[in-house]
This record gives C-alpha cells, structure tokens and sequence, in this order.
C-alpha cells in the first residue's frame, strides 16, 4: 500500500492549519478597532409614510387627502474632540416623496417629521420636530420628490463618540394615521 497518498493530504493540512491560527491569534493581539464616526440612522416602518384622509368614517382610496412617505436618506459627519469633550456635527439629506389623492383640496399641505436621538431624552434636543409645506393642485396628483436638510450637532466624548447616538428619522403621526400605517405593516 502506498503511504505516501494518505499522508500528503495531512502534511498540506497542517501547515495550512497551523496559518489560520496563527492569524486568528494576531489578530486578538491587534490595536482596539476604531468606532466608527457616524450614528446610525433609522427609519422606522410605522412613521415612515404618512396617509391623510378627508375628514370623516371614509378610508377608500377617494378619501385620501394625501400620501407621504420617506424615500431615502443619505448623510456626513465630522466629529471635533479635543481632550476627552467635543462636539459632532451631522448633515442628513431625507428624501420625501409626496401625491394628492381625489379628496384633496388645492392649497398648502402642512406635513411634520421628526428627528430623534433616544440617548438626549428627555431634553428638548432629543426630539425635534420639522414642518414641510407643499402645495396641492387639488384632487389627484402624480408623486413629486423633494430632498430637505438637516443638520445636528452632538456632544461627544471619548467614552462617548457620535456612533454611540442613534438617530430616528419618521413622520409625525397621529394616533389614527400611527394606527393605520400598523395595521399596513402585518
């Protein structure tokens, strides 16, 4: 019987295994990694559009007023840290998508949004709620896109850089609009 088939396979493994632990064992010996410098953003499914209807028990598709709803987003962020204090600046661009529906009157359309950091609750700064003003052609309309900016500045520390903020980026519902964007959602 010739040996030398069985063992060759072994002696290629071994030095081979030999390298990947080598490598994992490295790289636990490796400088901490960096955190990133930007927060996470996060639009939540339940605010991320908004449908408006007439006034009244009517929820067909001839009883929207208007129908909202955040595209995208898309951001930069620079962090200033000198000592252990500092400050972070982010610039966030929300893109909005908006149509009127058959029961929509021709004029202003107020639309709210907020941006949230839970981690700067309860002081003011931890919510803040922006107003958008579009006008409607009255009754149906095709969907228009517009980009709004935003900008935020975070205080920031060494144990606490921007990455460790989340920020929540969503309409400002109602109680009967939260409801039915829920009830979209299952």
């Amino acid at each position: 019987m010739d040996t030398s088939l069985v063992l060759r396979p072994r002696v290629l493994l071994f030095p081979a295994a030999a390298v990947l632990l080598g490598a994992v064992l490295l790289a636990g010996c490796a400088p901490d990694r960096t955190v990133p410098p930007c927060p996470d953003v996060r639009v939540d499914n339940a605010t991320a559009n908004i449908t408006q209807f007439r006034d009244g028990p009517g929820r067909d598709v001839g009883d929207i007023v208007y129908q909202a709803e955040i595209v995208s987003y898309r951001g930069t962020c620079t962090q200033d840290l000198e000592n252990d204090e500092g400050e972070a600046e982010v610039e966030m661009e929300i893109e909005f998508a908006m149509a009127t529906g058959a029961a929509s009157a021709k004029g202003e359309i107020p639309l709210y949004y907020f941006v949230a950091l839970p981690q700067l609750f309860p002081d003011p700064a931890g919510k803040q709620i922006f107003e958008l003003r579009r006008t409607g052609p009255g009754g149906a309309s095709k969907v228009q896109r517009w980009t709004e900016t935003v900008s935020l500045t975070l205080p920031v520390t060494k144990a606490r850089p921007s990455a460790a903020y989340d920020i929540y980026v969503g309409f400002q519902l109602t109680d009967e609009q939260l409801a039915f964007n829920r009830t979209r959602i299952r």
